[in-house]
């Protein structure tokens, strides 16, 4: 991923919405093609954090939803828990498609599910993400259902985000055009 430079799409899966009371459990990466990494126990979070640098290092961009206030901030805490330095990550440009389509878009809800599905790019429903901390944990017993749940919720995610950026470019790219004029 981090070879193809440009924009990737990312999205992790959490056990807790604050870094100090949760882990990442899953993450996923697509320009082209979707990576996802899942974390098979806890002590499996530090690998987690080196394959993201991996994958996103040399990226120049890195589209997310909420990331900007959620994801950034919270892998950046998990890899100083660890002794990793991310900070090259909050360096990075992160285009936070949650806070375009707050801006560009009169919607009665923001959530990532129901934007795709007002903007007709997914109808698809999987787990919701307050599900991940519990089926979490059935995955770290053993229970492959609930693994793959996480995964394909995280897999999906990352689709979705690619999805409504495709639907919703020309707005971006209008806007930053606009404020680069100013």
């Amino acid at each position: 991923m981090s070879a193809l430079g440009g924009l990737v799409y990312l999205d992790i899966e959490t056990t807790s919405l604050r870094a100090d009371a949760g882990i990442i459990v899953a993450a996923a990466v697509s320009n082209d093609e979707v990576k996802v990494k899942f974390a098979p126990d806890p002590d499996a979070e530090r690998e987690l954090l080196v394959w993201l640098e991996e994958e996103l290092k040399d990226v120049s961009t890195i589209a997310t939803w909420n990331g900007s206030d959620f994801d950034i901030p919270f892998i950046v805490t998990r890899a100083l828990i660890h002794g990793l330095d991310f900070s090259w990550l909050r360096k990075k440009n992160v285009l936070d498609l949650y806070a375009w389509c707050k801006k560009a878009l009169l919607l009665s809800n923001y959530k990532l599910d129901y934007v795709a599905y007002v903007l007709g790019v997914s109808q698809e429903q999987g787990i919701r993400s307050v599900e991940v901390d519990v089926l979490y944990w059935r995955a770290v017993r053993g229970d492959e259902e609930a693994k793959q749940a996480i995964i394909s919720h995280c897999r999906s995610d990352v689709i979705k985000l690619k999805r409504i950026h495709d639907k919703i470019k020309y707005l971006v790219a209008a806007r930053a055009g606009r404020k680069r004029r100013e």
